[in-house]
């Protein structure tokens, strides 16, 4: 039977369904003997893979336990040195204070050279102060350490959480989703029985279907 090249008539459909039915049923018994074909292949992948995968998550496991272990302590050492510089900063801004004080006070008892050495000494303090203030040291420099060829440190990244998905701000994030994501999020809506949105277009679709 020749399919025809355009349906024009219920006829025409017919012939078509004459044609459609018998090839589903082909495809099914095509991959009916395809998959036994291979059950046997598959199986002996499936033991090969769980040997492996077995050992490989158990590794796994312990490994990010153990990393776990070496980022709370990370955590703990940038932390520390984080309040070291603020209470050291703090206490050079004291001193800072301070000299300025006594300069000003040896200054009003005529002692110049005692005021002169306080000035010094109290714009030492604020350069301390300024340093301490200013930009961290790297996390990789206070974390990393050494032993025999293994070389610790830490990386650090910006994460984003969602902590509220109803005001989450779309707009800003629409440059980064993929066409192929929005779409399964417009077909979900769609399934759910969305019939309007911005941007696209919602209509009702129609396929031939043989049985």
């Amino acid at each position: 039977m020749t399919a025809p090249a355009v349906v024009s008539t219920p006829e025409h459909k017919a012939q078509i369904g004459e044609l459609v039915v018998p090839m589903a049923r082909l495809m099914k018994r095509l991959d009916d003997t395809r998959a036994e074909a291979v059950r046997p292949h598959l199986q002996a992948q499936r033991e090969t893979n769980g040997w492996f995968n077995d050992h490989a998550t158990r590794i796994s496991t312990l490994k990010t336990e153990l990393e776990a272990r070496a980022t709370a302590y990370d955590r703990a050492v940038i932390e520390n040195e984080r309040k070291r510089r603020e209470e050291e900063a703090a206490k050079a801004l004291e001193e800072e204070k301070r000299q300025t004080e006594l300069a000003a006070l040896a200054a009003a008892n005529g002692d110049l050279a005692g005021s002169a050495a306080a000035d010094e000494k109290a714009e030492q303090a604020a350069i301390a102060a300024a340093s301490l203030e200013g930009p961290a040291p790297k996390a990789a420099d206070v974390t990393r350490v050494r032993s025999g060829g293994v070389v610790g440190s830490s990386r650090t990244e910006w994460k984003g959480e969602i902590i509220d998905i109803d005001n989450l701000d779309v707009v800003k994030l629409r440059p980064y989703l993929k066409r192929d994501d929005l779409q399964k999020a417009l077909n979900a809506y769609v399934r759910t029985g969305g019939r309007e949105c911005a941007g696209a277009v919602i209509k009702e679709d129609v396929k031939a279907s043989f049985r």
